[in-house]
C-alpha cells in the first residue's frame, strides 16, 4: 500500500510545513490569506527500482522577491519525517528554456510512463504542441520535440495564457511539469519510506526561503490507487421544451379547445427532436467524493467503461463499492473515452443524483447501429440494449484508480419510424339483409423495419378540415392498428355513415414505434403524419321503381282506291274477255310491294285469288295488266266482285287491302 503525505494545511500564506521552517516575508501587495500550495507525490516501480513524482500546485501571489519564475530545491532524508536524519539536496525545480535541459528532463520522464514506449510518449507529446500552440510550436519544425517544448515555454514566460495551457498539458504528460517547474522526478529507494521536503528558493541569492511542502512515499510497497468516484448516473434526455411562439398556428389556436392541444402537440415534438440529439447514445454524470477531492492534485480525468448488461455479475452493480479493477479490466469492457474525461464541476452523491437535472452532464457515450455492437454485446429485441457502466478516477501517470459501483443503463435507437406514404381513402358499400351500409376505408404502404424496430402499430387520424389535417397539431388518434394491417375500415363510434352523405373528412395515418428494455420500460418514437388525403360518403339510393307497360309504335302503309270500276259483264266483247291495267301509286319510299287480288261477290267461289305481287324498284308506280274474264273470275251475269289492292314496307309492315268494285 503507497504510503501518501499531501499537504493542504494552509498557515497564512505560502507556509505549509509539517516541521519549523522559516516564514515567507509578506508583501504589501500581495493578498496574503489566498495564498496557498500543494504538494503531493507518487511514484512507479520498474523491476526492483523506484521513481517518486513529486507535484506542486501553487494558488495565489508569490513575493517580490521570488519573481515571475519561482525556483524550489528538492530535499530527501530517509524515513518519515519524524525520523533522525538531515535532509539533502536532491534536485531542483524550475522553468527551463534550454532545449539540453528539457530533453533531459524528458528522458527522466519517459520513465514515469512504463506502458508506453519512449517513441510514442515523444510522438504524442510533439502532436499535442502542434495542436495546441501552432505555429509557436511548428517553428522548431524538424526539430527534436525538445525544442518545441522549450520554445513553447519561453513564450509562456510571457503570456499567462501559454502557461495555463502547458499546465493542463502537464496533467497527461509529466515531462511538460518537469519542464516547468511544477514538478521533480527522481530515484527514490524501493526498501522503506523516504521524505522530501520542497523550500522555496531566493533565485538571485541561492538562500532557500522556506519549506512550502513535504511529502512521504513508502516505495516498498505498491501505489495506492485514487478512490473510486461516485456512481455514474444517467442525465437523461434534456427535456425541457421551448416555448410555442404565440404566432405559431394562431388560427388554429384560436378555437376553443385548440391552444391546449397546440402546446401539447409542439411539446412532445419538441421532446422527441431533443431526444433525437442522444440517439443510441447516454449522457453520463458521477460524484467526486471528498477522498478524491483531497487527491485531485494527482488526478488527471476520468476513464468510462462500457459492458452489456448480461455479461456483468449483480454485485457489481450499485452498492458501496464496485469491482477491482482487475476483474473489470478482465471481463474485456468498451473504454467509452478516448482521452480523460474532465468534469467541469465536482458533483456531491446528492446532486449528482437529482434525477430532474437533466443539463449536467460530463461525457455522452454514443453507441453505433446496435446491428455493429461487438457479438459479446447482447442486442435487446425492441430496439434497445442495456449496458453496466463504470468510472474510473485516472492518475498523472495514466493509471487507473478504484473502480466506481456499476450503473445499468438502458440505450435506445431514438430515431422515428419513417412518414406513412400512398394512403387512399375509398367508399366501401355493403349489402346485407336487404340494406345498404357505406363507410371510408383506408388504406397504405407498409413502413420498412428493421430487427431494431421493435413494436410498430400505426396510428389513425380523422380531421373535419383539411386546415386540421395539415397541422396535425395536438390530436388524439380515432384507432390504431398492428404492423400486420396496412388498412383501416373507418366502422367505429362516430365514424362517417350516411346521414354524413356529401360531406368532406381527411385522415392522416403515422407510424409509432415501442421500444422495450427489460427493466426500463417503454418508449414510444412517433412517425411524422401522412400526407392528408380526403374521402366523401356519397348518396347512393336509387329512385323508387318504375311502373307501367312498354309501348312499342308500329308504323303501318294504307291504300286507298281512287274510284270504282263499272264493267258490263255482257258485253259485245268477244268472249267477254276486257283488258284491264291495274296501277299503285307509292306515296312514300319505304313501301317496297304492292299485291292485287280479286275477291267475288258470291261466296260459292274462291275467297280471294292473288293476281299479282309487285316491286315498286326504282319506280313509284306498280302496274299489272290482266284480261276481264267472267269464267275466269266465276263470276256469273249480274254478279259484283272486288279488285283489291295491299302494300308492304321494307321492315314488313302490310296495310289493309283497298279495292274497286267489279260490276256487270
Amino acid at each position: 500500500m503507497r504510503k501518501l503525505v499531501l499537504i493542504f494545511f494552509a498557515v497564512s500564506g505560502l507556509l505549509i510545513a509539517t516541521s519549523p521552517a522559516p516564514i515567507i516575508p509578506n508583501c504589501a501587495d500581495c493578498d496574503v490569506a489566498n495564498r496557498s500550495m500543494m504538494s503531493a507525490a507518487t511514484f512507479v516501480k520498474t523491476g526492483g527500482s523506484a521513481t517518486v513524482y513529486i507535484i506542486t500546485q501553487i494558488e495565489g501571489a508569490l513575493p517580490e522577491e521570488v519573481g515571475t519564475d519561482p525556483a524550489f530545491t528538492v530535499y530527501r532524508k530517509d524515513g518519515i519525517a519524524s525520523s533522525p536524519g538531515s535532509y539533502t539536496p536532491v534536485g531542483m525545480m524550475r522553468a527551463a528554456v534550454d532545449p539540453a535541459t528539457v530533453a533531459a528532463l524528458l528522458q527522466r520522464a519517459w520513465t514515469l510512463r512504463p506502458d508506453l514506449t519512449p517513441s510514442a510518449q515523444e510522438s504524442a507529446l510533439s502532436a499535442k504542441l502542434d495542436q495546441m500552440f501552432g505555429s509557436l510550436a511548428s517553428s522548431a519544425a524538424g526539430q527534436p520535440v525538445a525544442t518545441k517544448l522549450a520554445n513553447v515555454i519561453a513564450a509562456g514566460m510571457a503570456d499567462p495564457e501559454y502557461r495555463d495551457n502547458l499546465a493542463l498539458l502537464g496533467k497527461t504528460f509529466p515531462g511538460v511539469n518537469l519542464c516547468l517547474g511544477n514538478a521533480w522526478a527522481g530515484p527514490v529507494s524501493a526498501a522503506g519510506p523516504a521524505t522530501f521536503e520542497i523550500r522555496l528558493r531566493n533565485p538571485a541569492t541561492g538562500e532557500d526561503l522556506a519549506v512550502v511542502g513535504r511529502v512521504t512515499v513508502d516505495a516498498s510497497v505498491s501505489p495506492t490507487a485514487l478512490p473510486a468516484p461516485g456512481a455514474p448516473v444517467n442525465a437523461g434526455v434534456d427535456v425541457e421544451p421551448p416555448t410555442l411562439p404565440a404566432s405559431m398556428f394562431a388560427d388554429f389556436r384560436a378555437l376553443p379547445g385548440n391552444n391546449a392541444k397546440a402546446i401539447s402537440g409542439f411539446n412532445a415534438l419538441s421532446r422527441q427532436l431533443q431526444g433525437q440529439r442522444v440517439n443510441r447514445a447516454v449522457r453520463l454524470r458521477w460524484a467526486t467524493p471528498d477522498p478524491l477531492r483531497q487527491r485531485s492534485i494527482l488526478q488527471n480525468g476520468y476513464n468510462v467503461y462500457r459492458l452489456p448488461a448480461g455479461s456483468v455479475p449483480a454485485g457489481w452493480i450499485g452498492g458501496a463499492s464496485g469491482p477491482t479493477l482487475s476483474d473489470l479490466l478482465a471481463a474485456n469492457p468498451v473504454k467509452v473515452n478516448t482521452l480523460p474525461v474532465f468534469n467541469l464541476e465536482d458533483l456531491d452523491a446528492a446532486t449528482a443524483a437529482n434525477a430532474s437535472n437533466t443539463k449536467t452532464f460530463f461525457i455522452a457515450d454514443q453507441v453505433g447501429s446496435l446491428q455493429e455492437l461487438r457479438p459479446a454485446v447482447s442486442v435487446l429485441p425492441g430496439g434497445g440494449a442495456a449496458y453496466i457502466y463504470f468510472v474510473t478516477a485516472v492518475d498523472v501517470l495514466g493509471r487507473d484508480g478504484a473502480v466506481s459501483p456499476g450503473t445499468k443503463v438502458a440505450i435506445y435507437d431514438r430515431m422515428p419510424p419513417k412518414v406513412v406514404r400512398g394512403l387512399e381513402v375509398v367508399n366501401d358499400y355493403a349489402w346485407s339483409a336487404g340494406t345498404g351500409k357505406q363507410r371510408l376505408k383506408l388504406s397504405w404502404d407498409p413502413v420498412p423495419t428493421t430487427p431494431e424496430t421493435g413494436t410498430l402499430e400505426y396510428e389513425i387520424y380523422r380531421w373535419n378540415s383539411y386546415d386540421g389535417a395539415r397541422r396535425s397539431v395536438g390530436a388524439t388518434s380515432v384507432a390504431k392498428v398492428t404492423s400486420a394491417t396496412t388498412a383501416f375500415l373507418d366502422d367505429i363510434a362516430g365514424s362517417p355513415s350516411e346521414s354524413d352523405a356529401g360531406k368532406t373528412w381527411w385522415y392522416t395515418v403515422r407510424a409509432v414505434r415501442t421500444v422495450s428494455v427489460a427493466g426500463f420500460g417503454t418508449q414510444k418514437f412517433y412517425g411524422g403524419h401522412s400526407a392528408p388525403v380526403f374521402g366523401v360518403i356519397r348518396d347512393r339510393e336509387g329512385p323508387g321503381v318504375v311502373s307501367g307497360r312498354l309501348n312499342i309504335p308500329c308504323k303501318r302503309p294504307t291504300v286507298t282506291a281512287q274510284r270504282p270500276l263499272a264493267m258490263n259483264g255482257t258485253s259485245t266483247e268477244v268472249g267477254r274477255r276486257i283488258p284491264l291495267t291495274l296501277r299503285c301509286t307509292r306515296l312514300k319510299a319505304d313501301i317496297v310491294w304492292a299485291e292485287f287480288f280479286y275477291q267475288p261477290a258470291t261466296t260459292s267461289g274462291p275467297s280471294s285469288t292473288v293476281l299479282a305481287k309487285v316491286y315498286f324498284g326504282g319506280n313509284d308506280v306498280a302496274e299489272h295488266v290482266l284480261t276481264y274474264d267472267a269464267a275466269t273470275f266465276a263470276q256469273a251475269a249480274a254478279s259484283i266482285g272486288l279488285i283489291k289492292c295491299r302494300v308492304g314496307t321494307d321492315n314488313g309492315a302490310v296495310s289493309a287491302a283497298a279495292g274497286s268494285d267489279l260490276c256487270s
